[in-house]
């Protein structure tokens, strides 16, 4: 079994603009860490991904009509749940206590 939390880049690469939302994910990142010491005894694991910029309503502000964000930038939904899945999976098996990027090569908001 695992479990899998989301957090986001701004969990380590903070934003002024976003600052109190950034602290709550590096929070979130901390607490992968410890929970993962904390489940391998109940054979649980945990990880988490951080996803970049992504094309929700919720980032809408950020992206929408933003000629400055590079189009490739944007991920889709889609690309954070392919990461979710790998941790989730039997090829996660060996994942425990991290946190991956999943931000296409552009891990700052």
């Amino acid at each position: 079994p695992s479990i899998c939390i989301v957090s986001s880049v701004t969990g380590s690469r903070p934003s002024w603009t976003i600052g109190v939302y950034g602290s709550t994910k590096a929070a979130l990142e901390n607490m992968i860490m410890w929970m993962a010491d904390e489940m391998r005894s109940h054979n649980i694991r945990v990880a988490g991904v951080a996803p970049g910029l992504i094309q929700t309503e919720f980032s809408g502000p950020l992206w929408k009509g933003n000629d400055a964000i590079p189009k490739e930038s944007v991920g889709q939904p889609e690309d954070i749940g392919a990461g979710v899945a790998m941790i989730c999976s039997n090829d996660g098996r060996f994942v425990n206590g991290v946190t991956y990027g999943v931000h296409g090569g552009f891990p700052k908001l």
